[in-house]
């Protein structure tokens, strides 16, 4: 039985194939998590954005969502914080340094474990839309202060990650190359969209952090279900038999994936399909018992 569901958010939980820049979750996706919720099958976010979008998630689910946070640095079940990974400030110190040679048309933010989203360009997009993000309450925080001046101040945490926005794919790819010709051996360069980049503390990745988690709450990697479409999903795409690919993903992420599917709904009509054959399997066994 699939005990455990868990949905990356960006290009999977809220994708529309008809608006590639949306963030509003279907309706039919909506409903497949609540009759998901509602078989008993717990569900949870596991995202490139912080754990606190997981208020958002709530706001419209209707139930208390667990969440795997930026990656896998921040792991909250049942609202209890398990783990928090992230960035030193040497780190950031170094990583700034390269940013500020970067010549890529780019913006980059920092994102701390209480979710603040500090940019390095507050003038330059996507700066505005993120202030719109806040007063939306989608994003907790987007201070008006740069990266290399919060970074500065001991009194605020740290990066967990830092974020770089291009906009192109292409861009994306370039970027990519050159963080890892430079800091390949220090950090986990990921993307996890069409048009950024992730930089990660080593070995943290969500599918790391599922497996703990997993473990703390007893589950068998045979009793959970995941779904992504990017990069950064690939480690618990491979760390789970039960594992579904968005189709619009790259062939290396389908590949990753023992299935494929046009929409989270049409996974979880899977997973609910599944349960309910082991159901029955087990009822002809008692009965023939």
């Amino acid at each position: 039985m699939i005990k455990l569901f868990v949905s990356d958010m960006d290009g999977t939980l809220l994708h529309n194939p008809n608006d590639a820049h949306s963030r509003d979750i279907s309706e039919e996706n909506i409903e497949a998590v609540k009759k998901l919720h509602k078989s008993g099958v717990r569900f949870m976010m596991a995202s490139g954005r912080d754990v606190y979008f997981r208020y958002s998630l709530e706001k419209i689910l209707g139930f208390q969502v667990d969440a795997i946070g930026m990656n896998g640095c921040n792991v909250v079940i049942d609202n209890v914080e398990i783990c928090n990974h992230g960035l030193t400030r040497q780190d950031s110190y170094d990583l700034l340094e390269m940013i500020k040679t970067c010549e890529i048309d780019s913006n980059f933010m920092g994102i701390t474990n209480v979710g603040d989203y500090v940019f390095y360009d507050i003038k330059k997009a996507p700066f505005d839309k993120f202030k719109e993000f806040e007063n939306e309450g989608v994003m907790r925080k987007v201070p008006e202060i740069n990266m290399v001046e919060w970074i500065k101040d001991e009194e605020r945490p740290a990066y967990n990650k830092v974020v770089g926005l291009v906009w192109s794919t292409e861009d994306r790819d370039k970027m990519i190359l050159k963080f890892k010709e430079r800091f390949d051996d220090r950090f986990d360069i990921i993307y996890s969209g069409p048009e950024n980049i992730e930089i990660m503390p080593k070995h943290i990745s969500k599918g790391q952090a599922l497996l703990e988690l997993i473990k703390i709450k007893g589950f068998e990697p045979t009793e959970v279900a995941v779904i992504g479409d990017s990069m950064n999903d690939v480690s618990m795409l491979e760390a789970i038999p039960f594992s579904f690919s968005m189709s619009h993903a790259d062939e290396i992420i389908k590949a990753s994936a023992n299935n494929i599917v046009e929409t989270v709904a049409e996974a979880i009509e899977f997973v609910m399909e599944y349960n309910q054959k082991e159901l029955n399997d087990e009822n002809e066994l008692s009965h023939a018992h």
